[in-house]
């Protein structure tokens, strides 16, 4: 919550609590609650008014909403807003954040899966009879981990030079 001091119907200051003392503007009379809880009709008898606060609706997929001044409106102190279209970098780097997450949940529910193969594979003994099969199911796991490896990779932010960010 916030409040503006507001006098002559102008907004002269803003701030997020009330203030400890304050003067009344119809009697000019020093205002200091003893318990230190101000009520509303003497926080506005000294021009301390709270701000109305109400923040549009907005797309996030595609908008961004941006907290603006405070300004009268029917001589209340309403905070200001703007909604705007998100840029083509905001969007880029979104999806890139995103991306990123997914590469990082691939990588991390890939490391389960290798280790299963790995413990499926020492028991297994090739012979005449199955050397197709394992070799097939090698070749297709050998794939998948590649694949991984460079999501984790990709997912870090090397570039093709080896080079972090």
């Amino acid at each position: 919550m916030s409040y503006a001091l507001v006098i002559d119907d102008a907004i002269q200051a803003t701030q997020g609590r009330l203030p400890s003392t304050a003067r009344r503007l119809d009697t000019q009379a020093t205002v200091c609650p003893l318990d230190g809880v101000w009520t509303q009709t003497l926080h506005e008898a000294c021009g301390w008014f709270e701000v109305v606060d109400t923040p549009p609706t907005f797309d996030e997929a595609t908008e961004v909403r941006e907290r603006g001044t405070v300004e009268l409106v029917d001589g209340t102190p309403t905070r200001q807003y703007t909604v705007r279209a998100k840029t083509a970098a905001e969007l880029a780097a979104e999806a890139d954040a995103a991306d990123r997450a997914a590469k990082g949940i691939n990588v991390a529910n890939a490391v389960s899966t290798l280790r299963g193969w790995a413990d499926q594979m020492e028991g297994v003994t090739v012979t005449q009879g199955n050397a197709v099969n394992v070799l097939q199911q090698f070749v297709e796991r050998q794939a998948i981990f590649y694949d991984r490896f460079a999501d984790l990779i990709e997912s870090q932010r090397f570039d093709q030079a080896g080079n972090a960010p």
